[in-house]
């Protein structure tokens, strides 16, 4: 079953005839959004880390140029119980800070919590990996990212939308190297 939205809202009845065309009906209230995924973030004012880390890397062009993005965004409690191995590692490895920035990122596709009922997986923006998958914990409601839960969803801005997440997602790749640097995770 596909449900269909606008701006994250559910659309309950489509195509309503009225006098001058057609209109859906909502079963909520949809939100104008702040500025585009970038502005949005540094207005919510807990994603220092993670826009200082995309502007060091160039990478806020790569947001900013896509009309149709989903960002799934680390806050700073995620980027500060990250194991300072991997902060450490990242600092000395700035295309795989690239890689790990980019894995957040699915290009071309808004994704709305409501399109998130059923496993998914996803091609992300560091174009390495296809397994970014996201699936409903039916038990608790959560929406899980790999192993990061979603602790705030849709959040609309004018190119995209964001999900906050409570950790920092590593590609495999990423984990692999440093593994073979000698770096023990965990």
């Amino acid at each position: 079953m596909q449900s269909i939205s606008a701006e994250g809202v559910n659309i309950t009845e489509r195509a309503i005839p009225v006098a001058n065309g057609y209109v859906n009906a909502l079963d909520g209230m949809m939100k104008s959004p702040m500025g585009d995924v970038i502005n949005v973030v540094q207005q919510l004012g807990e994603f220092t880390s993670l826009v200082s880390l995309l502007t060091s890397t160039g990478l806020v062009h790569v947001i900013s140029a896509d009309m149709s993005i989903t960002v799934f965004a680390p806050n700073d409690a995620a980027f500060q119980q990250l194991d300072p191995n991997i902060k450490t590692y990242l600092t000395n490895h700035p295309e795989d800070l690239k890689e790990v920035l980019l894995y957040h990122i699915v290009k071309k596709k808004t994704v709305y919590s409501i399109g998130m009922r059923h496993t998914i997986t996803f091609h992300t923006a560091d174009g390495k990996h296809v397994n970014l998958m996201i699936m409903e914990d039916f038990a608790s409601g959560n929406i899980m990212v790999n192993d990061a839960k979603i602790v705030a969803k849709d959040i609309s801005a004018t190119n995209g939308v964001i999900h906050v997440i409570d950790k920092v997602l590593i590609p495999v790749r990423v984990l692999l190297n440093m593994e073979s640097q000698g770096l023990t995770i965990g």
